[in-house]
């Protein structure tokens, strides 16, 4: 299995996902994000396909697959606990547009990598991303939107690049409302043993907000609403999009406060 790739818009429940597979005794532990391979994968791409000058030393073929592999191990020990090269078990969460962009490239260095993409509501995550962020996204709410709208693009762009039953999405409120189901659908995804398919569940139905302010911190992160009006411009702003998601324009079962 693996390595596991969780992708999506930032404040979509990517950190709850990791946190739950990281969990298992079968998977590394996750704890930072990754923002590594996006930086990357453009050079990796351009060696693929010899998008080169005529005299590198890339332009063989033996020595480009040497380079691969070596590069896919140097990240292995990155993202290994105990920097084991050959590990595979591992998890990386990227919340980031380059790196939903970057899938196709990372599942020809990873054949057996798995993809899961989370998406939310865009006014919810443009609320939640202005409430994380409030000194640097103040005022830049059509901003977020258009940058929801992009990331969502680029990733039904991306997967169907993917190889078959590689990729997998979440609707962000499902794992709130629907936990069992989710942990069920990730683990087919997986294919987890039914040990670790109890530990994902429990860990989803304890609803556990890992990401979520608390305390005081909360409070201020609560009371930083969208009006009704700039939560129309926003879906407004991703309603071309959002005719790809039927889920996002179905009533919302319950409130996410995340």
């Amino acid at each position: 299995m693996g390595p596991i790739f969780i992708l999506g818009f930032p404040r979509s429940g990517t950190t709850a996902l990791a946190s739950a597979l990281s969990q298992l005794p079968m998977l590394q532990s996750f704890s930072l994000e990754g923002h590594a391979f996006y930086l990357f994968t453009e050079g990796l791409r351009r060696v693929r396909t010899n998008q080169t000058n005529g005299n590198c030393v890339f332009r063989d073929e033996e020595k480009k697959q040497h380079f691969f592999a070596n590069f896919a191990r140097a990240m292995n020990a990155a993202f290994s606990v105990d920097g084991n090269p050959d590990a595979l078990n591992w998890i990386d969460k990227t919340p980031d547009i380059d790196q939903v962009r970057a899938a196709p490239e990372l599942a020809r260095l990873y054949p057996t990598a798995k993809f899961i993409y989370l998406y939310r509501r865009p006014d919810d995550a443009v609320r939640s991303n202005l409430a994380t962020w409030p000194d640097q996204l103040q005022g830049k709410d059509m901003e977020v939107a258009r940058r929801w709208a992009n990331c969502s693009a680029a990733w039904r762009n991306a997967r169907q690049k993917l190889p078959e039953g590689s990729h997998m999405d979440i609707f962000q409120q499902d794992m709130l409302n629907k936990p069992g189901q989710v942990g069920n659908q990730v683990s087919n995804h997986l294919d987890l043993d039914e040990e670790a398919r109890q530990l994902l569940r429990d860990f989803l139905q304890s609803n556990k907000r890992i990401n979520r302010p608390h305390g005081k911190v909360a409070s201020q992160y609560d009371a930083r609403q969208l009006s009704d009006d700039t939560r129309e411009a926003v879906m407004q702003e991703c309603a071309e999009e959002l005719r790809f998601w039927p889920k996002l324009t179905a009533p919302v079962e319950g409130a996410s406060q995340g």
